[in-house]
């Protein structure tokens, strides 16, 4: 394969962005909190075939919308198919990304691999990442003009992408030296008609934007990350963008007994094992004539931060948290929980990486 590289300052714009979709028939609600994103041009997601919205004054009503982004700043990659030509009453797609002013066609169903290579050479384009065979690419590649690849987003539960798949058609589209999106879900404001939030991996649809932000970033190591649903909270928002910023892992817990520890920045022991995160600096911040009295000295589940108490003698003050079961221990107490939504998080934290803990959202 001939490898196509991106211009470095472009990648790291788009890893350290988060894309957005918007609908037209949420577009009011979501100009909230898209006004002022778009100040660094982030990607936006924007569907032209989505039958729940067509009316008599669907064209009219995208182009008012599409005009908007672009006034804000946003960069608009728009999904189109055979039927969006109906919509616009025009012939050639490249008619519809001149009319919205977009920056690049994701092209879904209806186009033969010769119209897909003629558009690739006069403008960016987006293949479906989740059904394109890669030795269907080479030529795009090798001959167009920008090559973006996006999973989809799938609305019905039990439809979404298992991991195996996932991986593979990811890294091979990687190899080839395609930039690959996927699709986290909202958590404030979901898509109907089913509400159920629209990921890319099915094992995404219930937790939080930002666990499933950190797997797709760190586990699987894609190269840009769009939210699916038309709203995200302001929290999940803040979170993600601090650890694009930072780089440090923010994990949201409850700490009933050692709330000193929240917002500090502390760093998982390179040398932790897998079934627990070992806090490096917990017994620095314990006070010389501090006692730890035994308490709440129960069974260890996935996501408890524990504290060692005054029974282990030398080791007592220091904080980790459980990433696999452990069974109660006298000289161990139970201090707070991480959020269900996080537990994700718990085992893409390696040693070395600075953690925070934070407050979870109420």
């Amino acid at each position: 394969l001939v490898v196509m590289f991106v211009k470095q300052s472009w990648r790291n714009n788009m890893a350290n962005s988060l894309g957005y979709s918007v609908f037209l028939s949420t577009f009011e609600k979501q100009k909230a909190y898209l006004q002022g994103v778009g100040k660094n041009h982030p990607l936006v997601f924007v569907s032209l075939h989505i039958a729940e919205e067509f009316s008599d004054t669907y064209t009219k009503d995208m182009h008012a919308m599409c005009a908007w982004l672009n006034e804000e700043g946003f960069r608009i990659v728009a999904d189109v198919s055979t039927k969006s030509l109906e919509l616009f009453q025009v012939s050639s797609v490249r008619e519809i990304a001149k009319l919205l002013d977009v920056y690049a066609l994701r092209l879904d169903y209806g186009f033969d691999h010769a119209e897909m290579l003629t558009l690739a050479k006069e403008m960016p384009i987006v293949l479906n990442a989740s059904t394109i065979r890669v030795e269907e690419v080479e030529d795009l590649v090798r001959e167009g003009k920008e090559i973006l690849a996006m999973h989809n987003y799938y609305p019905r539960c039990e439809t979404g992408l298992d991991e195996e798949y996932f991986l593979q058609i990811t890294k091979s589209l990687q190899d080839a030296g395609i930039h690959v999106i996927a699709f986290i879900p909202g958590d404030v404001l979901k898509r109907g008609p089913i509400f159920e939030g629209l990921p890319t991996l099915e094992h995404h649809r219930h937790i939080s934007p930002y666990a499933a932000f950190m797997e797709l970033t760190l586990k699987y190591h894609v190269d840009q990350v769009f939210v699916g649903d038309p709203g995200i909270s302001a929290y999940e928002i803040q979170r993600i963008q601090s650890y694009c910023d930072t780089g440090v892992v923010d994990i949201p817990a409850t700490l009933k007994y050692a709330e000193h520890f929240y917002n500090k920045e502390v760093t998982c022991r390179i040398d932790s094992p897998s079934w627990i995160i070992r806090v490096e600096e917990a017994r620095l911040l314990k006070k010389a004539d501090e006692h730890i009295v035994p308490n709440n000295t129960i069974t260890r589940e996935v996501g408890a931060i524990t504290m060692d108490n005054d029974a282990y003698l030398r080791y007592a003050g220091e904080v980790q948290i459980i990433r696999s079961p452990l069974p109660a221990d006298n000289r161990v107490n139970i201090i707070g929980h991480v959020s269900p939504k996080d537990l994700s998080i718990l085992k893409l934290v390696k040693g070395g990486m600075k953690i925070r803990f934070v407050r979870e959202d109420m």
